[in-house]
């Protein structure tokens, strides 16, 4: 072959692996991001937010920050937000760093799972100041996000949950009090006529004292365990059909603290209905109906007053359950003292061999 020809083909060859190369070659490497390997979510954006948003395709909840920085839910009633719950996120997004910058390509965007899962803070004028989408988890860990009105996709090195539910977004605590806070306790036994016992205590190391008897100290001490600290686990409307049907069936519990305040904290729940069977079957009870509760704080100005007006709470139903019904059942009754000797059946003795003035011991 001759060298012109030999030329030819080299260059022929060269122009066909360039054209190869330009059409297999590499996505370009994006740019860096200055904001890569920094914290998604900044101190100083925390400090001026006046309102979460947590949106996902199911449903919009929404925090607002009130006085003395108090959270409510706004779209729950205004009940107060859960402060940890709230923490737990903003820790989360501020421990969280952006590792890479994914693309810039809205091809490849469209594949990273954008949607209706976002997260945005504003300030206290209702204008945004942070805005995130939250796409598809990676293969290799962390989550793929973007923020608003960005071409722009990141990789994260974090997962979240974003809770749809406005509910539990909510403080479910509706009362808190400190065990040895307690000076007294007061039941009410509606099987014994309506009658009120008030148990108390002059300081926290001394047991509670009734007129009348010794209680037992251990079931005022369970007692007063179980009802300072009342969580709710759903609500109704204050009118509800479950709320008026439970109301005749009650019992109340009246805590008062040594600073001289009160809660009385009542609680009601519906008799399940007994359910006919055949006569072999037994009578059967239905399962047990919800247990409700009211609380009324003697200080006026206590948050457990207003959120009794907006909804009926219903509790775990151990707290009517396992009060108890019958006074008797909080007496403290000593032992029965040992049988008296002089009781016993005495042992037989022997009989006598003579007259008792001739007995003598040996060597006497």
């Amino acid at each position: 072959m001759k060298l012109k020809s030999l030329a030819l083909v080299v260059a022929v060859l060269a122009v066909l692996s360039a054209l190869t190369w330009f059409v297999q070659r590499p996505a370009p490497v994006p740019p860096a991001d200055p904001r890569v390997g920094q914290s998604l979510l900044a101190d100083a954006v925390v400090k001026q937010a006046a309102r979460l948003v947590v949106t996902t395709p199911e449903v919009t909840v929404t925090m607002v920050k009130g006085t003395g920085d108090q959270w409510s839910v706004a779209n729950y009633h205004d009940f107060p937000a859960d402060i940890g719950k709230l923490i737990r996120l903003v820790d989360v997004l501020q421990e969280a760093k952006l590792e890479r910058l994914v693309t810039t390509s809205p091809g490849y965007i469209a594949r990273l799972g954008f949607g209706d899962s976002r997260l945005a803070l504003q300030d206290a004028a209702g204008k945004e100041i942070w805005n995130l989408s939250i796409g598809k988890l990676a293969e290799k860990g962390g989550t793929f996000v973007q923020f608003a009105g960005e071409t722009k996709a990141f990789l994260g090195n974090f997962t979240v949950y974003l809770d749809s539910d406005p509910e539990s977004w909510a403080d479910h605590q509706l009362i808190e009090l400190k065990t040895d806070s307690i000076a007294a306790l007061e039941l009410n036994f509606p099987e014994e006529g309506g009658r009120n016992l008030r148990f108390t205590r002059a300081k926290v190391a001394d047991p509670f004292t009734a007129d009348g008897f010794s209680p037992k100290q251990e079931i005022l001490n369970n007692l007063v365990a179980l009802h300072t600290s009342v969580r709710f686990t759903a609500t109704e409307s204050t009118d509800s059909s479950g709320a008026r049907a439970a109301q005749p069936r009650s019992r109340t519990v009246k805590l008062t603290t040594f600073d001289g305040k009160s809660v009385t904290l009542t609680y009601a729940q519906k008799l399940a209905p007994k359910v006919e069977q055949r006569p072999d079957q037994g009578e059967y009870v239905g399962a047990p109906e919800p247990v409700y509760a009211t609380i009324v704080h003697s200080d006026a100005t206590a948050p457990v007053n207003a959120l009794m007006k907006k909804r009926a709470f219903r509790v775990q139903e151990s707290l009517f359950t396992n009060l108890p019904a019958k006074i008797d059942d909080l007496i403290d009754r000593p032992p029965p003292p040992p049988a008296s000797l002089s009781n016993q059946p005495s042992a037989p003795t022997a009989p006598a061999t003579g007259p008792a003035s001739s007995f003598r011991m040996p060597g006497n």
